[in-house]
């Protein structure tokens, strides 16, 4: 059963996607008017520059044969976007790669933007030659990449000594001219056409047929009756929302198991091709209720009513593989020798400051690799 969780969570994200789709009218739950139009604004507010500040905790445990994973990870940072640059998707061919490709140096070029990230992995991430905590250093300033070597010394230390060269305090490399540069060679290998015959994702059984056929069905599907969202108690004197989902509810859902049975229909041949067998397929439809009940997921969310912004998120999301193998036992779907043992969490924060006042400056006495030069290292000095 184990080796059907991927195709389980491609099934259920097709279909959450597709009964999302199918919902046009804005979701209130038990919020006032006022608050209401409070919280749905603020999802659509560009904010220009800001800092931040997140962290992030993934716990797998009940793994079969291995340790517990407990993977943390710490960001801070800020971004700057020039409010007069804009980039309209709608007149981008998306058959047509260079079109985009062309676009984006602009883009790279009105973004600034400052990343430190702190990664704590497993124990025995050490046995794998990784350090078990990593600190990653980045800006891009003006389309010019940085990176701090320093922090990463223990990283590429034994690659650096291999080749003799010295790497250390602040590096660049100008990504806007290099995107520039490889434009033609970068649209080629983005061609539909090569991404297929590079082995890429078959969505063939996703014709607009099927799209149309899974988005009308969706709309048989009262997914608000499922949703939750309501106001708490504030943060710092600030509004404070909270969403979540009634997954229990879902996963007893005939029409929206229905919509997730046709994405099993639409995906089957290319499942099958790639190793799925019929009865697993089978054994997946049996078990999505259980599997859809065992897990649960929150999102709180803080506005500022001052400038309507969001300015905080926490995000909560788990997933009860023994509770879903008791259910599976029971109805005798699984064998107790199949049961799932493994639970899953994720929890993560994300908070706004500096709201459209932030800047980011390029590192000082960082050494900035001229785009010839590298070319000349990636063409083995010839």
């Amino acid at each position: 059963m184990r080796k059907l969780a991927f195709v389980f969570l491609l099934v259920l994200t097709l279909a959450f996607g597709s009964v999302a789709f199918a919902q046009d009218a804005e979701f209130c739950g038990n919020l006032s008017a006022e608050d209401c139009a409070l919280y749905n604004n603020s999802a659509m507010q560009m904010i220009n520059a800001a800092s931040f500040n997140g962290n992030l905790n993934v716990s797998i445990t009940g793994i079969p044969d291995s340790e517990d994973v407990n993977i943390t990870l710490g960001a801070s940072g800020a971004y700057s976007l020039d409010s007069g640059t804009t980039l309209d998707l709608s007149t981008i061919d998306p058959n047509d790669p260079m079109a985009a490709i062309s676009a984006l140096p602009a883009l790279l070029r009105a973004f600034d933007g400052s990343l430190t990230l702190d990664l704590g992995l497993p124990a025995d991430a050490a046995s794998a030659g990784l350090p078990t905590n990593l600190t990653l250093d980045l800006r891009l300033v003006e389309g010019i990449g940085y990176i701090n070597f320093d922090t990463i010394s223990d990283l590429i230390g034994p690659m650096t000594a291999q080749s003799g060269m010295t790497l250390a305090g602040w590096g660049g490399l100008d990504l806007a001219g290099l995107i520039e540069q490889l434009g033609p060679a970068l649209a080629q290998f983005a061609d539909p056409a090569v991404l297929g015959q590079m082995g890429g994702v078959d969505t063939s059984g996703l014709d607009m047929n099927t799209i149309n056929a899974l988005t009308e069905a969706a709309q048989n599907v009262d997914i608000n009756s499922y949703l939750s969202l309501e106001r708490v108690e504030d943060t710092n004197g600030l509004p404070t929302f909270t969403f979540s989902v009634d997954l229990a509810g879902l996963g007893n859902d005939q029409a929206f198991l229905d919509v997730v049975n046709q994405v099993i229909d639409a995906q089957a041949a290319t499942l099958e091709s790639q190793g799925t067998s019929p009865e697993d397929l089978q054994q997946i439809r049996d078990a999505l209720p259980a599997l859809i009940q065992a897990a649960d997921f929150s999102l709180t969310t803080v506005v500022d009513p001052a400038t309507g912004f969001a300015v905080g998120y926490d995000v909560s999301i788990s997933w009860n593989g023994a509770a879903a193998s008791e259910q599976l036992i029971a109805a005798g779907i699984i064998g107790a020798d199949e049961a799932i043992a493994v639970n899953f969490s994720l929890d993560g924060s994300l908070d706004f400051a500096d709201i459209n006042t932030a800047t980011v400056s390029a590192p000082e006495g960082a050494q900035i690799l001229p785009l010839e030069q590298l070319g000349t290292m990636l063409g083995g000095g010839q």
